[in-house]
């Protein structure tokens, strides 16, 4: 596992500037740049990029908020108007945490609401349990206005259509927990800044024909890093 702390990141950018550039004169824009990065997440550890186990990542998935906007905005200058930031470990960072947003933003979307900061919500667990019993008891009652009404075979069919609504929404939740579980499994490849960028592209194309929205900048980092890390291979 990889973790980089937002001191951390100025420092090794700014190794990188004057390896390239041969000067501190950036010191501004680099800090600038990084402060803005690691202002517009929100973690356990906010000056410090440490991600924690997937099955922990999801379990607290509401501890974790990004201003996606604003670092799809920063990823993308990094990508295009940074290359002299670029190192191993900034690299990550930035794909790292535009992995992680879209997990978190998909497990919480796809979330029932009933755990909140590795916590039952009772309130929500409730409230759905009510909801539950008064949907199942109108749709009783519903049943046996059509079976009174309109005869046996009308609330069979009645009752073959709800079958078959069931089912379906059955697969839809098996198939977005799957994804979900591919999901984190990029993550989990990438929580390392050893990772093989050819592998997380792979694994990107593969959710995102499932259905998985990757971001477009993360696609156009990973190509970067992708190219670059096969570049360095003798």
């Amino acid at each position: 596992m990889t973790a980089v702390s937002k001191e951390g990141a100025i420092k090794l950018i700014q190794l990188a500037a004057t390896q390239r550039r041969g000067n501190h004169e950036v010191e501004g824009e680099i800090r600038e740049f990084v402060e803005i990065v690691f202002a517009n997440f929100e973690a356990p550890t906010p000056v410090v990029w440490n991600p924690p186990e997937p099955r922990d990542l999801l379990r607290s998935s509401f501890d974790y908020q990004f201003n996606r906007a604003q670092l799809r905005q920063q990823a993308a200058q990094y990508a295009d108007n940074y290359h002299w930031m670029h190192n191993q470990h900034v690299d990550w960072l930035m794909a790292h945490l535009l992995i992680t947003a879209e997990v978190v933003a998909t497990a919480n979307s796809w979330s029932s609401g009933w755990l909140y900061r590795g916590r039952f919500n009772w309130a929500k667990l409730l409230l759905a349990l009510l909801l539950f019993l008064v949907g199942w008891g109108i749709w009783l009652a519903i049943t046996i206005g059509i079976a009174a009404i309109a005869g046996e075979i009308a609330a069979w069919f009645w009752i073959a259509i709800t079958i078959c609504y069931q089912l379906n929404a059955w697969r839809i939740r098996r198939r977005n927990r799957k994804l979900l579980a591919e999901m984190a499994a990029v993550y989990e490849a990438a929580r390392s800044s050893t990772v093989s960028w050819a592998v997380i592209w792979d694994m990107l194309n593969r959710t995102r024909i499932r259905g998985a929205v990757w971001d477009p900048e993360l696609y156009r980092l990973v190509e970067i890093f992708k190219q670059r890390q096969a570049a360095a291979v003798p």
